[in-house]
This record gives structure tokens, C-alpha cells and sequence, in this order.
């Protein structure tokens, strides 16, 4: 409390830079590697997310925020552009476990705080924040899970993809229940991927093996670990269209497999075609 600048003071603050010597970004990189390379579940762990998470460090998120963030010159607060979003990849590890700490405790804090809470009195960040610290996610997680080989994490990586791709889904799932009044859907799209896995899986003409599309089946597409644990764990980053697509020519494939068609038999029960309507 007695480090980290106040609200009216945090704008003037200057900016942390890498391989400065920072009180604030130092102190908070020690308490993010105690949570980083322990476990967050541990009695010391919850200690620390609970000390922070529940007040007893006045603002601490807003005004970590404010004095972290000008460490991400890409960052705009209010301006809701497509730019490009900061890179937690370029930063050194110092400032990456204080970004861990941050990112642990808005999810901890996100825990207690009800929709009214968080959209009427935006706590515990305004939504200017949100829009930021949202794209600041969205873009680590696509350098995580698509342009790194996620096989050769080490364990700092590994767990800071834990707490992002958590804190991303739980600010995703708040706009979500009210619509995306405040975020448009494309918010959370990731940049359009022309990936040759995807590609051949789907069996899209044109773009796979030969100019003709995959022939494996889309179930091969679970093979590929980037691009399972992207449909597993943050699908809402490709756009809806894709995704149904998927899901459909997984279960033309499952009826295939089975020999279930028109008509067939499965398990001694005829299959039907069900029209549903939705109102």
C-alpha cells in the first residue's frame, strides 16, 4: 500500500521499463512468483490473493493498473480500435510475474463480485479497463496457444496461459450474460487464422493437401494440441460460423462412422430428423 502510487498521482508516474530497476514492478514480481511457481491453491497463495483481492490494499487493481499499463505503449485506454495489442511475450520476466499477480488477483476479485457490481459500478475496473486488460489477454493467449510451441512451455509460461486464459473467459462470460452492451462480439475474435491444420481437417476445397482439401477428417483436428485446447478452452476466439461448422461435420463423421443414416437403425431405435423451434 505504501508503494504503489495513489489514483490522482499514477498518470504522472513514469512508466516501468525493462531492465530498470522498479520498486512496484519488483515487489509485485516477488509475490507473482511465489504464486507462479507454487501453487495457487496453497495456504500461501490464497493468503496473498486474498490480502489483495479483498481491499485490504486500497485500489490495489485500479492503480496497479494505471502504473503498469504504461508499460504497453499499444494500449489506449477508451479508444476501441482494432490495433494492435501489447505483447507480454516481448517483456522480461520481472514484469511478466508482476502481470501474473495482476492478472491472479482481477480473477480472484472477479470471484466475489456480482453483475451489478461489475456492471453498474464497474467493479473492480472501470470498463475502459476491461477493454484494455481484455486485448491484452486476447493477444497473449494467440501468441501462446498458436504462434509458440506449446509443447516446450516451461513451467512459468504454462501457468501464466492458466491465469490469462481464465481471467479472458471470465471477462468474457460477464459481457456475455448482458449481451456484449458494452464489447462487440469481434472482441474477442482472434485475427483470422489460415491454418493449414484447420484447413485440412475441415476439408476445406482449395486450401489442404494437393489443392483439395484434407481427407483425415475433421476428428484428426483434435491431434493438433494448439488447436484442441483452442476449441476446448477459448472457442469464443473464433468467429461462431467456424465453429458450428465443426461441430457439424463432427457429427456427420460420428453418423458415418456408425453407419447411422436416413432411416438406420442404432441400438434398435429408428433415427429421426427433430425440427425444433426456438420461441
Amino acid at each position: 500500500n505504501a508503494i504503489l502510487p495513489g489514483m490522482e498521482v499514477v498518470a504522472a508516474v513514469k512508466p516501468p521499463h525493462a531492465g530498470s530497476s522498479d520498486s512496484v514492478v519488483g515487489l509485485c514480481s516477488i509475490y507473482g512468483n511465489i504464486l507462479m511457481h507454487g501453487k495457487l491453491t496453497s495456504e500461501t497463495a490464497t493468503k496473498i490473493l486474498f490480502t489483495l483481492a479483498l481491499g485490504k490494499v486500497t485500489q490495489f487493481l485500479p492503480r496497479l493498473w494505471g502504473y503498469l499499463r504504461g508499460a504497453f505503449p499499444g494500449v489506449t485506454i477508451g479508444v476501441p480500435t482494432m490495433r494492435t495489442p501489447p505483447s507480454i511475450a516481448e517483456t522480461n520476466s520481472t514484469l511478466r510475474a508482476a502481470l501474473f499477480l495482476f492478472f491472479a488477483v482481477y480473477s480472484r476479485q472477479l470471484m466475489a463480485v456480482n453483475d451489478e457490481e461489475f456492471f453498474d459500478k464497474q467493479l473492480p475496473l472501470p470498463f475502459d479497463c476491461q477493454f484494455d486488460i481484455s486485448l491484452m489477454l486476447r493477444q497473449h493467449l494467440y501468441e501462446m496457444l498458436w504462434q509458440s510451441a506449446v509443447d516446450s512451455f516451461d513451467l512459468e509460461h504454462a501457468q501464466l496461459l492458466l491465469v490469462t486464459s481464465r481471467l479472458f473467459n471470465q471477462l468474457y462470460d460477464r459481457h456475455a450474460r448482458r449481451e456484449f452492451a458494452h464489447f462487440e462480439r469481434n472482441h474477442w475474435h482472434w485475427p483470422p487464422v489460415h491454418s493449414k491444420e484447420l484447413a485440412d481437417a475441415m476439408g476445406e476445397p482449395g486450401i489442404g493437401a494437393a489443392g483439395g482439401g484434407g481427407s483425415r477428417g475433421l476428428g484428426s483436428v483434435f491431434d493438433s494440441r494448439r488447436i484442441s485446447m483452442v476449441l476446448t478452452c477459448i472457442p469464443q476466439v473464433l468467429h461462431f460460423r467456424q465453429r458450428v461448422r465443426i461441430f457439424q461435420r463432427l457429427i456427420e463423421e460420428d453418423k458415418e462412422s456408425l453407419n447411422i443414416g436416413d432411416g438406420a437403425f442404432m441400438g434398435g431405435s429408428m433415427v429421426h430428423d427433430v425440427t425444433v423451434s426456438r420461441s
